[in-house]
């Protein structure tokens, strides 16, 4: 699993991981080409943004985004 990592200013300490604004899940990306995919638009936006993508988050993070994903897939086979 992949998930970018951005830095809010220039300290090295400064960074943390893009999550979805309503309900605070970090966006976990199972393939490293779609995580670049979205990492390649941001930087159009805005080149001086300084993101990453890293592998190096919480097994909890994980477990909150799959767990959102089978909710999401479940409510749309239910439609």
């Amino acid at each position: 699993m992949y998930a970018i990592k951005v830095w809010s200013t220039k300290a090295e300490s400064s960074w943390y991981l893009m999550r979805h604004l309503k309900d605070n899940v970090v966006h976990c990306y199972g393939r490293q080409s779609r995580a670049e995919g979205v990492v390649k638009h941001l930087l159009e936006k805005n080149l001086r943004m300084r993101i990453e993508i890293t592998q190096d988050f919480s097994v909890a993070a994980i477990k909150r985004a799959t767990d959102k994903r089978h909710r999401q897939q479940a409510q749309e086979n239910e439609k």
